[in-house]
């Protein structure tokens, strides 16, 4: 697509001495807005889909923080700019296996579309069931990044919840742990196109 406009422009305004007569900085400064504005529409988007679940085989009892988690700033049902949902289901082998396993029992299970802005920009998307509170961040840098926090609901722990709060570097089309001792997280990051529709979306 910047090549494309780079022949069109370079087609509207010939470099030739017979228009050396129009100042030639506004000019380039002109294509190098262009080529600015279509990388940016051109942001990458990305499959996310998580599994939360409670390992049930653990028996000590943990001495949990006295905090809770502070809501997120968007819902997977959202549709914006900046979140979309989706019904594809990438993890269902996995979420099987531990919905058929005794140790485990699984409290959440989603999936969304979202690009991934800078650490400053990235907002958190929440990750609520009726035994799990949580939010999750995707921003980039160097790498990809996933900072998370979830805290396990449940009546035998009292006012103490097993929280867990990470923050890992990620690789898409990987498929990523976060370990604790009660609650456990699958994540993965998948590339995709564009939603065809999002530049009409609010």
């Amino acid at each position: 697509m910047i090549i494309k406009m780079t022949i069109f422009i370079s087609l509207a305004y010939p470099l030739h001495s017979e228009t050396m007569t129009m100042p030639i900085l506004p000019r380039y400064f002109f294509i190098c807005l262009l080529l600015f504005s279509s990388s940016t529409i051109a942001q990458q988007w990305y499959h996310v889909e998580i599994i939360l679940f409670e390992n049930l085989t653990h028996i000590t009892p943990e001495s949990a923080p006295d905090k809770t988690i502070p809501d997120a700033d968007l819902l997977p049902q959202m549709t914006s700019h900046t979140i979309r949902p989706t019904s594809e289901r990438r993890l269902m082998p996995e979420y099987q296996r531990l919905q058929q396993s005794v140790d485990y029992q699984v409290h959440y299970h989603d999936a969304w579309q979202q690009p991934i802005e800078v650490k400053d920009k990235a907002q958190s998307i929440a990750m609520n069931s009726p035994n799990i509170k949580g939010r999750i961040r995707l921003y980039k840098g160097t790498y990809l990044y996933t900072q998370i926090d979830l805290q396990l609901l449940h009546p035998d722990h009292n006012e103490h919840y097993p929280y867990l709060t990470q923050i890992q570097r990620i690789r898409a089309k990987q498929l990523h742990y976060f370990d604790h001792p009660q609650i456990g997280a699958l994540m993965t990051l998948v590339p995709i196109d564009t939603p065809d529709d999002i530049a009409i979306i609010d």
